[in-house]
């Protein structure tokens, strides 16, 4: 199998194009630079810069040779209510897709997120209602839109993968993961966070890679949308100890000490029944 990959130089992306390469599939990385990458001399990978929205063309080498895009870039995600998601990433990431489905890649694997169902509560399934309050929310909705409406004019498969909470070692310094092995590395005697009452649905990035990465190879491209999640609720405090004492290090958690965040529902998991049903099929 040949994939197209965007984002692979990201959190996720690392994980993926390591999965998808030792599932003895070709990966053509697009990224925004080439420095400081390696590819280890594997001659499955082919890495080509290129920047969405920027001013180059497209690599010669993009052409229906290519079984899939997997897309997984995407803009400022740290800061999910900037305008630019909508005014400026939507439009740039739409048009690299047209482009890349206009060069004959028929299947688009896009990696969407939980923020489009909004300000819900308890188990989601693929058919609620999505209804994003946030820039970024609103931006991957719109995108899976207009997707959807061209794929009507055009001949292409769509599987919309939206992606509840990850973490795992790599990830970005804002997330919880991060600070708290942070403040675990620096013998920090207390851990600040909010209540942690939330009740949400995270996976491990291994988990996640391996669920994306059979979807990715299955031969079933046309999946629509599917909720990539656990499919049960976690109590964001017990987590957060369960990776206290992975480290076998202590450390007391000041809760309460950050407020909730207000576009984030307190209480929401994914529905994994679809998605069950795809990995044992």
């Amino acid at each position: 199998m040949r994939v197209i990959l965007t984002g692979g130089t990201g959190f996720l992306g690392k994980y993926l194009t390591e999965s998808l390469l030792k599932s003895d599939t070709e990966v053509l990385s697009l990224v925004r630079s080439k420095k400081g990458i390696s590819t280890g001399h594997n001659k499955q990978l082919l890495i080509k810069e290129y920047e969405i929205g920027g001013k180059d063309s497209l690599p010669d080498e993009i052409s229906n040779d290519y079984d899939t895009i997997v897309h997984l870039a995407w803009n400022d995600i740290t800061n999910v209510n900037s305008d630019r998601h909508v005014k400026e990433y939507l439009p740039e990431h739409l048009n690299f897709l047209r482009e890349i489905i206009g060069r004959g890649v028929n299947n688009v694997f896009v990696l969407g997120t939980c923020y489009e169902y909004g300000m819900c509560s308890g188990m989601i399934n693929e058919n609620n209602e999505t209804q994003p309050i946030t820039k970024y929310g609103i931006a991957k909705k719109r995108l899976s839109q207009e997707l959807l409406a061209l794929q009507k004019k055009t001949n292409f498969n769509i599987t919309w993968a939206r992606l509840f909470y990850v973490y795992g070692k790599g990830q970005i310094s804002s997330t919880i993961y991060n600070q708290l092995h942070e403040a675990i590395k620096n013998r920090e005697k207390i851990f600040r966070m909010s209540n942690g009452d939330q009740l949400l649905d995270y996976l491990s990035v291994d988990e996640v890679t391996e669920v994306l990465t059979k979807l990715i190879i299955c031969k079933k491209p046309n999946l629509g949308f599917i909720n990539i999640c656990k499919g049960e609720p976690t109590r964001l405090v017990d987590l957060v100890k369960k990776w206290i004492n992975e480290s076998g290090q202590i450390i007391d958690l000041d809760l309460g000490a950050y407020p909730y965040r207000e576009f984030e529902p307190k209480s929401f998991w994914g529905d994994r029944k679809y998605l069950n049903q795809i990995l044992n099929s």
